[in-house]
């Protein structure tokens, strides 16, 4: 093994292509389905759908940041800061949508009415475009892993030596969650429910999804931060050793 080089870094070395391909797969039907989500949002009148696509959006510029990081195999500061970036963004979409979910609540039935079959509809194709993105993140390895049972092909995320896959993921479970919140809101207004009233609940109830998953990336960045930290202070401030944390 060459000096300075340590198995964690191998084994990071090794994934890294499978990494980079499950990352540009995530961005590339993330773009496609936030352009057509907001296009969405704006023709059936629905807070959520935006609040929904505003944080697509985000995700977007997450799996870009994610993805350079990857590609440029930087050291831990710099992987550090598309998770950190794309928390941030996310509160900032998480403040918006509280307030313009509220302003609906408070205006009750007034506004015009949220067309359910749209939320419903996108909804669905959101949901399975977020099955595909998690297929090519857990099967991101299975070419090499498939040792004759279905299970070997399922490859696990380190959020520890892969941190921008694990935050893509982040993002993604993020989005299923949210995917299936359209689909109940556009249920329950399909079936007689006040629409404004629905989206302006599944609003705040996607925004609670996002805010959860920020506070959560805020938390990995912090434990990762720190630790990069104190490893650089046992090897004495070593550049070579904490550039492979």
């Amino acid at each position: 093994m060459p000096e300075g080089v340590s198995e964690p870094m191998l084994g990071a070395d090794a994934s890294r292509p499978n990494n980079v391909r499950a990352l540009g797969t995530a961005l590339g039907i993330s773009a496609l389905w936030t352009a057509a989500q907001l296009t969405g949002a704006l023709l059936a009148n629905s807070s959520s759908l935006l609040s929904d696509g505003l944080a697509m959006c985000v995700d977007v510029c997450a799996y870009g940041l994610n993805l350079a990081s990857e590609v440029r195999s930087a050291g831990r500061a710099c992987t550090l800061v598309a998770p950190f970036v794309s928390a941030v963004a996310l509160l900032l979409v998480t403040a918006y949508s509280v307030a313009d979910a509220l302003g609906d609540l408070r205006e009750g039935g007034a506004k015009k009415q949220v067309d359910g079959r749209l939320v419903l509809g996108f909804g669905l194709a959101m949901l399975f475009a977020d099955l595909a993105m998690l297929g090519a993140i857990f099967f991101r390895g299975s070419a090499a892993r498939l040792q004759g049972s279905p299970f070997g092909a399922v490859c696990s995320v380190s959020r520890k030596s892969e941190l921008n896959l694990f935050s893509g993921l982040a993002h993604v479970l993020a989005d299923t969650l949210r995917s299936l919140t359209q689909v109940a809101v556009g249920v329950v207004i399909l079936a007689g429910g006040p629409s404004n009233i629905v989206d302006g609940c599944g609003t705040l109830a996607i925004s609670s999804t996002i805010l959860l998953g920020a506070l959560f990336l805020l938390y990995e960045v912090g434990v990762q931060w720190r630790h990069a930290m104190e490893c650089a202070r046992c090897n004495g401030g070593d550049a070579s050793y904490t550039q492979w944390l």
